[in-house]
């Protein structure tokens, strides 16, 4: 599922995708919207106290929460559709 995300790039949300920044592992597309329904990032599938704590988390901790429980997530965010308009 594609979303736009808060500098205007489209990103696959229904992925989740890791990057490193300042040597700490991320799941953030830079969407930032929580999901009403489900509690979820739309972009990251964290919940709001994950992201609130994730800097404070030990590697090992962000690496399994990524690799084993955000792809489960992705399945109950509801994304809303892409308005052509706002891209």
């Amino acid at each position: 599922m594609n979303v736009v995300n808060r500098i205007g790039k489209v990103v696959d949300a229904s992925k989740v995708q890791v990057r490193k920044v300042n040597g700490m592992s991320t799941p953030c597309v830079d969407v930032c919207k929580l999901d009403p329904s489900s509690g979820y990032c739309m972009g990251c599938a964290r919940n709001k106290e994950e992201i609130g704590s994730w800097s404070t988390k030990k590697e090992e901790e962000r690496v399994r929460i990524i690799e084993e429980e955000l792809p489960e997530r992705k399945q109950y965010i509801h994304y809303p559709p892409i308005n052509n308009n706002n891209k």
